[in-house]
C-alpha cells in the first residue's frame, strides 16, 4: 500500500493560496471613496455644473453635467482627466486593467458624449 505524500500536497496548497490572494488585488481598492473624491474634484473644474457616479461589481459609471456643451476634444480631455483622477485616488495606476468605466457628459437634458473604457482596452468616445 502506498503512503500519501503530505509535503507535496501541503506545498501545492500553499502555492495555490499565494496565487489566489495575489490575483485578488482589486478587493484592496476603496472605489466608492475614490469616486466621491473624484466627483468633488471634477465638479470644481471650469464649466462643470455637477457630477454623479455609481459603482457595482467591476463597473464604474460617471456622469458630468456641464454648464455649456463641450467640443469633442474637450470631452475626451475631461473623460481622461476623470479616469486619471479615479486612478490617483485609488492609488492604483492599473485600476483600468480590471475595471470597466462608462462615462457621459450631458448638457441640459441631453447626453452629448458617451465614453466606454473596458478593462485593459482603450477609451472609446462617441458623440450622441
Amino acid at each position: 500500500m502506498r503512503k500519501p505524500n503530505y509535503p507535496i500536497f501541503i506545498s501545492i496548497l500553499v502555492l495555490l493560496s499565494i496565487l489566489i490572494t495575489g490575483c485578488n488585488q482589486q478587493s484592496k481598492i476603496n472605489i466608492s471613496e475614490a469616486l466621491t473624491k473624484t466627483e468633488k474634484e471634477i465638479s470644481n473644474l471650469d464649466k462643470v455644473e455637477s457630477t454623479v457616479s455609481a459603482f457595482g461589481g467591476k463597473n464604474v459609471k460617471f456622469r458630468i453635467l456641464m454648464e455649456e456643451p463641450p467640443t469633442k476634444e474637450d470631452a475626451i480631455k475631461l473623460f481622461n482627466k476623470t479616469l486619471d483622477t479615479i486612478s490617483n485616488f485609488t492609488n492604483d495606476s492599473e485600476i483600468w486593467n480590471y475595471y470597466n468605466a462608462k462615462l457621459d457628459i450631458s448638457y441640459g437634458d441631453e447626453i452629448k458624449y458617451e465614453a466606454n473604457k473596458l478593462a485593459d482596452a482603450d477609451l472609446k468616445v462617441k458623440a450622441k
